[in-house]
């Protein structure tokens, strides 16, 4: 179980599932750090996390700067989130089931529209020698709605002068262009597609991770925010606040 988070602008990569649900977070981190060659992975308390987005005068800053300069490897490891091992530990067996189930179950929830890129996919992405990956079976999903589209479209009604409204107007200025939009790039728009019928409980589980997921990196991404302003003289005002609002995020479960 893998979930990774990007946005346009800003990258991080937030480990919160482990590979082993048995083994404890502060093992996990360890043994990254134990193949570390250079750096040690840098890895942040949530309480350390919440308290630096709450008060200015805790700061994590230094933390930050290590793992995202020159020499550091890029990853922020947030450990100790509440909540998390219960969750984890609820979805993870639903991949082995959702991989078990028969090839007419999986098909009732895959979109070759999407680029399979939205619900199942397996044996479809290409690798080296131009050779179909039958290694893995992914299933992606958007946790924070259930149609893109529909959802910058309602927004356009409730939100009037919002940030996040901007953001969208930027891209495209009419209704029509859109789902014009939507139909250009069915990767990211395609509508959710959940196997309700086969594993009725993979939504909720998938959507509680996955949305907890994108809480602590909302958090990260504002102290990494803060950080950059402290440091650059010219920063695009509200770009956070975009993020944790647009809905763009696409999560896997492989």
């Amino acid at each position: 179980m893998h979930h990774q988070f990007n946005y346009h602008e800003y990258w991080f990569i937030t480990e919160l599932l482990y590979k082993n649900p048995s083994e404890s977070q502060d093992t996990y981190i360890n043994k990254i750090n134990m193949t570390s060659t250079d750096d040690d992975v840098v890895s942040i308390s949530y309480t350390d996390l919440v308290a630096a987005c709450s008060d200015n005068k805790s700061n994590i800053n230094n933390l930050i700067e290590r793992s995202f300069s020159s020499s550091g490897l890029g990853i922020i490891a947030i450990t100790d989130v509440p909540n998390l091992p219960e969750m984890r530990l609820k979805l993870l067996p639903l991949a082995h089931k959702l991989a078990s189930c028969t090839p007419d179950q999986l098909e009732k929830v895959t979109i070759a529209a999407s680029g399979y890129q939205v619900g199942w996919s397996h044996g479809r992405e290409r690798l080296e020698g131009n050779k179909y990956d039958y290694s893995k079976g992914s299933f992606y999903a958007n946790p924070l709605t259930e149609d893109l589209a529909q959802s910058m479209l309602d927004r356009r009604k409730e939100d009037g002068d919002s940030e996040a409204l901007k953001w969208d107007e930027s891209l495209v200025k009419t209704e029509e262009e859109v789902r014009a939009l939507a139909k250009t790039c069915p990767a990211f728009f395609a509508p959710n597609i959940w196997p309700t019928e086969d594993i009725p409980e993979l939504e909720s589980a998938f959507k509680d991770v996955a949305q907890l997921v994108h809480q602590v990196g909302i958090m990260l991404a504002k102290c990494c925010d803060s950080f950059v302003s402290a440091n650059v003289s010219i920063l695009l005002s509200a770009v956070i606040d975009m993020i944790a609002t647009i809905y763009y995020s696409h999560l896997h479960l492989s």
